[in-house]
């Protein structure tokens, strides 16, 4: 095994702690992968209902990248073909982060996007719904990976998110602390557009606020 693979699997399990501590997530589900080298390490199944995101570092599994398991504690999670799927697909892809962010979860039942209206996930742009699919099918995993397809068009990736119906949040990013970040980001902001939604009644303010960053921008640009 790559040297690497141990402190992975110890910053999975520190991850989930904050993902769960953090109310980014909920015992009902969720999945954190890395890739190292020519491995992956992911959470096993029931990570959530059965650990309460309280995992030691040798319960998280590392797979071989055609998904069989190599080493660690438990099963494997129903939902690594979508972790699976995307390193295959992005080969720029570190880290997979799918929580069930209680905010974002509000946007993927409507069926709307999460508009980047704070300046902090600017760069990520609005965060986008995929096609629904099923739990633990390769629809799922067709279906996100198609939502992300961006991500792998980017020279120099950051990360990319899209949000499952009825289903929950996926990070893909070049790395695991990139992937947590952008997770909590993506849901202040869903947190915010939904309580800046009932202090003014109407969406109009939406398209107030990412004007007043789109000038700001501009403002900062250098003269050609």
């Amino acid at each position: 095994m790559p040297d690497e693979i141990a402190p992975a699997r110890a910053r999975i399990a520190d991850v989930g702690r904050l993902l769960y501590e953090r109310h980014l997530t909920d015992t009902a589900g969720g999945n954190i992968s890395a890739r190292v080298g020519g491995c992956i390490c992911m959470t096993p199944m029931y990570t959530g209902g059965h650990c309460h995101w309280d995992l030691r570092p040798e319960q998280v599994l590392v797979l071989a990248l055609d998904g069989r398991k190599l080493e660690g504690e438990g099963e494997i999670s129903r939902e690594a073909l979508v972790h699976l799927r995307l390193y295959g697909q992005f080969a720029s892809a570190g880290a997979v982060v799918h929580s069930h962010a209680p905010n974002a979860l509000v946007f993927g039942a409507v069926g709307i996007p999460v508009p980047p209206v704070l300046e902090y996930v600017q760069r990520l742009g609005p965060v986008g719904i995929a096609r629904y699919a099923p739990t633990h099918t390769a629809l799922l995993a067709e279906n996100v990976a198609e939502a992300l397809a961006a991500f792998g068009n980017q020279h120099t990736p950051y990360a990319a998110a899209t949000i499952v119906p009825g289903h929950g949040l996926f990070v893909v990013a070049r790395d695991l602390d990139t992937a947590f970040d952008v997770s909590e980001r993506i849901e202040i902001t869903a947190r915010t557009v939904l309580l800046g939604s009932l202090l003014v009644g109407n969406k109009a303010w939406i398209e107030g606020a990412q004007a007043a960053l789109a000038a700001g921008r501009e403002a900062q640009a250098p003269e050609g």
